[in-house]
């Protein structure tokens, strides 16, 4: 089978699930015991540290000189956040809020943060300006969305100091989660290098462009992240969290395609025909989002099937234009 392992590969997806729990949870009881802002832990953090399939691929693909897998699982990430994860919140939760600190401006800022890598990527290639831009884009929203969050001043400052004993506990709380932190970072990257290998054997096995598996296969299993928090958001009643992590994630998809810009000297190439395809539903799904939401900042059930039936249409036209193309060859 030319060398593919599918035990081992759905083996290291397991992992990244088990990686990704250990991730998530830390990063969450860590915020909470430091008292951080909910929509900053929701929105950076955990963005960031639920994008860490993504940044390893990233690494392990530049290295194989394959960055066009890492180049389809971001942009495949993107249509699985906003047309499959982000739906089936709002169809399992009966409606989805939007967290209150995410006003009008930062869902605009972050709906064109998302979407420059997919304009400026629909002539097939983007070299070193655009990766510069990406990273300047995402930099300046963060900035945006930290200055806008900062917590007022307390004015009362005769705050009671926590005990030695109470100290002392919460610091081995603290090293006990950033244990499970490295833990879990280490099976992600560990299961994210096994993927590529597979990826690379099973698209030649099935003589399909590495592009579309990273694009439909490998972007389910590295959003496994965002998958964990959205079932226990929905099993815990706070789909706050979800949805600001879901947005930030997206967003955190256009800094890692800045670095796999930056860290790849001759650019990244798209060589697939029907990119204008996966292009379009990319845009079409975010000015969804974002339009349905700024209204009334819901995400009501029946917009989620609307989302989730463009997802299911994409993946038949898909799998179809692939089936006609190997009738024909």
């Amino acid at each position: 089978m030319n060398g593919f392992n599918p035990v081992l590969y759905l083996l290291a997806f397991a992992l990244i699930w088990v990686g990704s729990g250990l991730t998530v949870n830390s990063i969450e009881r860590i915020a909470k015991r430091l008292k951080m802002n909910t929509f900053i832990v929701s929105f950076v953090i955990l963005g960031i540290f639920t994008t860490l399939p993504e940044i390893f691929l990233a690494v392990n693909s530049t290295v194989q000189g394959t960055p066009e897998i890492s180049a389809g699982n971001l942009l495949g990430g993107i249509i699985v956040l906003f047309l499959l994860l982000i739906p089936l919140i709002a169809i399992a939760g009966k409606g989805a809020k939007i967290i209150k600190d995410i006003s009008q401006v930062k869902l605009f800022l972050s709906a064109i943060a998302i979407i420059l890598p997919t304009l400026f990527l629909l002539d097939g290639y983007v070299g070193g300006t655009e990766g510069l831009l990406f990273l300047a884009a995402y930099t300046g929203l963060i900035f945006f969305v930290e200055r806008d969050s900062r917590p007022q001043k307390i004015e009362n400052k005769a705050v009671a100091k926590p005990k030695k004993q109470k100290r002392r506990q919460i610091n081995m709380g603290l090293t006990t989660y950033f244990g499970k932190l490295i833990l879990g970072v280490v099976l992600i990257f560990i299961s994210s290098d096994i993927i590529l290998d597979n990826t690379l054997k099973l698209a030649q096995l099935l003589d399909m462009s590495t592009f579309i598996i990273s694009l439909f296969i490998i972007s389910l299993g590295t959003n496994l992240p965002e998958f964990t928090v959205g079932i226990r958001s929905i099993l815990q009643k706070d789909k706050n969290i979800a949805l600001g992590n879901y947005v930030g994630s997206a967003t955190a998809n256009t800094l890692l395609f800045g670095f796999l810009v930056l860290i790849n000297p001759t650019g990244v190439y798209i060589k697939d025909e029907k990119f204008a395809l996966t292009a379009g539903l990319i845009i079409v799904a975010i000015l969804l989002f974002y339009i349905f939401t700024i209204t009334k900042k819901v995400l009501s059930p029946k917009e989620g099937f609307i989302l989730l039936g463009l997802y299911i249409t994409f993946v038949v036209l898909e799998i179809g234009y692939t089936l006609s193309a190997e009738a024909t060859t």
